[in-house]
């Protein structure tokens, strides 16, 4: 598949922007310089840029999608997925951001050793992924039903009817957490966004994150 081809073409409208709006308030400083790995139409960037004063650049693969008007100060064009990334290594933030971006990468450690590059010394990461073992996934399978893993491009064969973006990569809390120690970032908060879709129980969210549907992690470089 020509991964810029479908990236084009696919809508990455799941409905988790307020969601994501959100939790970068809660998440990011005032007036911070920000890369937004992934940014799509950079409407996060505006938001950042209108609510918390950042300067943020981007990346994306989709040309379509990069080239509508926001407030992206430099655009990049590319795939996460290279080894190499057309980003000057000498320019560094204080923010590297990847929301719902991890299960699209294929090579997840070539893709942490280049974030670190672009990442100021105590500068962070804030990165989300959906939860493969959140309560809604678990009691999926324990019926023998597809816990929305995508295996094909078509949903006869996936038997669920979300849209189909591109995932590759399903993470639980453990592996979020393991994959940013591994790579030196000390985790400084866990935000679960939800336990299911829009459903939010503040309880379970503080106190069993793991059964979540969609977390965010911030972690800071050591």
């Amino acid at each position: 598949m020509n991964n810029k081809n479908f990236y084009n073409s696919s809508s990455m409208e799941t409905g988790f922007f307020e969601k994501k709006y959100e939790k970068m308030l809660s998440l990011i400083d005032v007036n911070s310089n920000v890369l937004d790995l992934g940014c799509y139409d950079g409407r996060v960037a505006d938001f950042l840029s209108n609510q918390l004063g950042c300067k943020v650049d981007g990346v994306d693969i989709s040309d379509i999608n990069i080239s509508k008007e926001n407030k992206i100060i430099k655009k990049y064009i590319f795939d996460l997925n290279d080894k190499k990334w057309p980003i000057d290594k000498k320019k560094k933030y204080d923010y590297v951001i990847f929301t719902d971006v991890i299960e699209h990468i294929y090579d997840v450690d070539q893709f942490m050793l280049n974030v670190k590059k672009y990442v100021k010394e105590n500068g962070y990461i804030i990165f989300s992924t959906p939860n493969i073992a959140s309560i809604g996934r678990r009691l999926l399978l324990l019926l023998g039903k597809n816990p929305y893993i995508e295996i094909s491009k078509y949903d006869e064969i996936n038997l669920f009817k979300a849209p189909i973006v591109g995932h590759v990569k399903y993470f639980t809390l453990g592996s979020m957490l393991s994959l940013a120690e591994f790579y030196n970032f000390k985790v400084t908060n866990v935000v679960p966004s939800s336990i299911t879709g829009n459903l939010s129980i503040n309880f379970i969210e503080k106190f069993f994150p793991s059964l979540c549907w969609h977390i965010f992690i911030k972690a800071q470089k050591d």
